[in-house]
């Protein structure tokens, strides 16, 4: 008896091939598996996760000209780079350099005070994270004002005794001065320089401001206009010369006054003009109406290229002065009558 077997042999290979297709397929997810395990292991032990920190990594600062536009500007220092703390693998991370790293600061959105303001960084793509050591910095912000100072004139150079050095004419007597808020109210006023040449009497020059504080040190942080000013100057001298009082009118009938012959009144000028000086006369007073004791105003005018240097005088235009004198009156007694 003959059994056909053809049939059980074909299922019999149909099964082992598909087998086997079992047993691939399990034999490369298991590959898989491993590879992905070995990949870990390695990336963990052979360039595993770490963190560096770079310092030195250049700090920009922009949105400038927003504050400029609102009459604002920065006044608390900045520092020029910052620390960055960068995270990824070892490998990408070695030879990172800060010339790879930048760092910016936005101050558009600042207000006048105190302003807190974060630090963005970029990095290159095969960095995971990077952040500033210190995340934020604190930027203060001043309003720009701008308000007039005076001008004080300094003379760099020696005077002979007696002599004071007067300016004869200046272009500005006041400028501006602008900034933030905070430095301009720390300045008291403007100063400048003139040098002074010993051979001249007279003297001019272009000089240079500055502000200064109530201590009369600089006051950095603000600007002058103008910051130049020309000026010219004199050296004086200081004399007491003799006023001769000239009278006009008669005294009452009944009057005695008492008038001094003359006084006296400092002046300056250059010494070739005072040496000529001993005497001034003054403009008449009018004694018709005085009939008691009387402070009179004694105008006295001063000679060409001379000024008061009395400060109890009072100065008039015209090259004109007034000091003052005292007039006594008392009645006079008529002769007894005889009995």
């Amino acid at each position: 008896m003959i059994r056909n077997f053809g049939g059980l042999h074909k299922t019999n290979k149909k099964e082992m091939s598909s087998k086997d297709r079992r047993m691939n397929t399990l034999n490369v997810v298991l590959a898989i598996v491993l590879a992905v395990i070995l990949w870990a292991y390695v990336m963990g032990q052979v360039n595993p996760e770490t963190e560096k920190l770079i310092p030195g990594v250049s700090l920009s600062v922009t949105g400038t000209d927003i504050l400029a536009e609102q009459n604002l500007v920065i006044v608390s220092d900045i520092e020029e780079s910052v620390a960055v703390v960068v995270k990824g693998r070892r490998n990408d991370l070695h030879g990172l350099s800060a010339s790879k790293l930048s760092a910016r600061i936005d101050v558009s959105g600042c207000h006048e005070g105190e302003n807190v303001v974060e630090i963005e960084i970029d990095a290159p793509r095969n960095v995971e994270e990077a952040y500033a050591k210190e995340g934020s910095i604190i930027i203060e912000v001043d309003r720009i004002v701008t308000e007039n100072k005076k001008v004080s004139i300094q003379f760099d150079g020696e005077v002979s005794e007696g002599e004071k050095v007067d300016i004869t004419s200046t272009e500005y007597e006041e400028v501006a001065v602008s900034g933030p808020r905070s430095c301009v109210d720390r300045v008291t006023g403007v100063t400048g320089k003139l040098e002074m040449n010993p051979e001249e009497a007279s003297f001019a020059g272009k000089i240079t401001l500055t502000a200064v504080d109530e201590q009369g040190e600089p006051v950095e942080g603000v600007t002058l206009e103008p910051s130049e000013i020309k000026v010219e100057a004199v050296k004086t001298g200081v004399k007491t010369v003799e006023v001769r009082i000239v009278t006009k009118g008669t005294p009452m009938d009944n009057v005695e006054l008492g008038i001094p012959d003359s006084t006296t009144l400092r002046i300056k000028g250059t010494g070739s003009i005072l040496s000529g000086i001993d005497v001034i006369q003054s403009e008449p007073v009018d004694i018709s109406d005085i009939d008691e004791n009387r402070s009179v105003d004694l105008i006295v005018r001063l000679p060409e290229g001379v000024s008061s240097a009395d400060s109890a005088a009072e100065v008039l235009k015209d090259g004109k002065v007034i000091i003052k004198i005292d007039i006594t009156a008392k009645s006079k007694v008529g002769p007894e009558q005889p009995e």
